[in-house]
């Protein structure tokens, strides 16, 4: 991933999307902002224990800076729900774990803290999808719904598909106790022998077996519980903000 600045925010760019000139698409980490304390200092996502007047006033940081008009959010629910956005109902309220369109202009975000976001691009079909992904996301496999949706509804070619994973839980993080309970037998093998799974390699594994090619794939690899200073950590501290990527096509 590239590392760069704007108005004082840092954000990774990935490199499988980086060429692309009719996308517009950012991991944003946590400087520049204007919270405190555990919310330090782009917090974009509001807490009972934290100033809404600083996520207002983070929230129109990021949407001067990157030239975000009437980015598309929802109240995401550790679901498979994913929204086709458009013109016409990017202004409602939503309840879901993903955005897909094909609509220019129209910028989709995600907020995560451990939790993957992932962006999904057609270069052929012009189709753009960001997707939050938790564990829980692993285990209904938010992926594959994804790929079919593109599939069914915009039909694009899985083959076709690049999808990039942005920084989140690591591996030497990731401990489920109860995995037996909540994970599915095809995740075992993913574990190592004190109960911590690679979430990274079972997103891959999803992916190509939803027919994305290996080499449409680009996973951060950059644990968010192991950096503290850039990214907001659900694990390290339990009340904590949240960084966002966005993605939008541009004419």
């Amino acid at each position: 991933m590239l590392l760069k600045t704007r108005n004082e925010i840092t954000f990774l760019e990935f490199e499988l999307l980086k060429d692309f000139k009719n996308l517009h698409h950012g991991v944003l980490c946590r400087k520049g902002g204007a919270s405190d304390l555990q919310y330090k200092s782009l917090n974009l996502n509001v807490n009972p224990t934290c100033n809404p007047q600083d996520i207002l006033q983070n929230f129109e940081t990021v949407k001067q800076s990157f030239c975000l008009k009437n980015p598309v959010l929802a109240k995401q629910v550790h679901k498979n729900n994913i929204t086709d956005i458009t013109p016409k109902n990017r202004f409602e309220a939503f309840e879901c774990d993903g955005f897909i369109t094909s609509y220019p202009n129209i910028p989709i975000l995600t907020k995560h803290a451990d939790c993957q976001a992932a962006l999904f691009y057609d270069p052929v079909k012009k189709v753009i999808a960001n997707i939050h992904c938790g564990w829980r996301g692993n285990v209904i496999n938010i992926y594959n719904k994804t790929i079919q949706k593109m599939k069914d509804d915009y039909k694009c070619n899985p083959s076709d598909i690049i999808v990039c994973i942005s920084p989140s839980l690591g591996p030497k993080h990731a401990e489920f106790v109860h995995y037996q309970k909540e994970f599915p037998k095809s995740f075992w093998p993913f574990k190592n022998e004190m109960n911590y799974f690679d979430l990274w390699e079972i997103s891959k594994d999803q992916l190509i077996k939803a027919n994305v090619l290996e080499k449409n794939i680009e996973i951060a690899k950059i644990c968010t519980y192991e950096n503290s200073e850039d990214f907001f950590s659900y694990r390290r501290e339990n009340k904590t903000g949240r960084n966002m990527t966005f993605i939008e096509l541009t004419k």
